[in-house]
């Protein structure tokens, strides 16, 4: 320890010095009689203050896990979107229009789409989007089968959600030109409907009936 003469306020101190009167307050058995005399004899009051520290920091704890478990939740939903990607849906209307009633159903049609791409040249990609509801085993193969949302969607979907394809492929222009009747499955509906290492590819699968 360096013993160098230190001055302040015209006091000179020492390092060592200091030291010893810090180690001696610690070590100072007179004051933890005392400390502990003032807890034992306000009990309540020294239980609220240790409960009162004690539920700060609980609370503090509980409310940083929960913001990094949102923060993570959050950014494992949205981590296959494109950073600068957009939704439109529908709505009921809200005033009367042109004859029409006040709160009408309306949904955008494929033709829609193709006006809204003409009007919006900055636009890269656009893909139409139809969610369909978990009705009671929508999603059938055999005597096995399990309720799962389903997404109809066109082959530029896949360049605004990236889809990680372990086998097979996206759907395409020709499967959307031919109507073909093709579909990706997720891997706890495959799961459900194929044994373990079976290959789906071309294997029939009932959506919504």
């Amino acid at each position: 320890m360096n013993n160098k003469l230190q001055k302040d306020n015209g006091i000179r101190v020492t390092k060592t010095s200091l030291w010893r009167r810090l180690g001696g307050a610690l070590f100072d058995l007179d004051r933890w009689y005392e400390i502990w005399v003032t807890i034992t004899h306000n009990k309540s009051r020294s239980f609220l203050t240790a409960f009162g520290v004690f539920w700060g920091m609980f609370m503090l704890v509980l409310m940083v896990g929960a913001g990094n478990a949102l923060s993570k939740g959050i950014s494992s939903q949205v981590e296959g979107f494109a950073g600068n990607s957009c939704f439109f849906w529908t709505q009921n209307t809200s005033e009367a229009y042109k004859g029409f009633r006040k709160g009408r159903r309306w949904d955008m049609l494929n033709s829609d789409v193709e006006i809204i791409r003409s009007k919006v040249p900055e636009l890269q990609h656009l893909s139409p989007m139809l969610f369909g509801g978990s009705n009671d085993k929508n999603v059938v193969r055999g005597e096995k089968g399990g309720s799962y949302q389903v997404k109809g969607c066109y082959p530029e979907y896949d360049l605004i959600e990236k889809s990680k394809i372990i086998s097979g492929r996206f759907i395409n222009d020709i499967d959307i030109a031919e109507n073909r009747k093709v579909c990706i499955i997720g891997e706890r509906v495959y799961e459900v409907l194929f044994q373990t290492g079976e290959d789906a590819i071309g294997k029939l699968v009932k959506v919504n009936g």
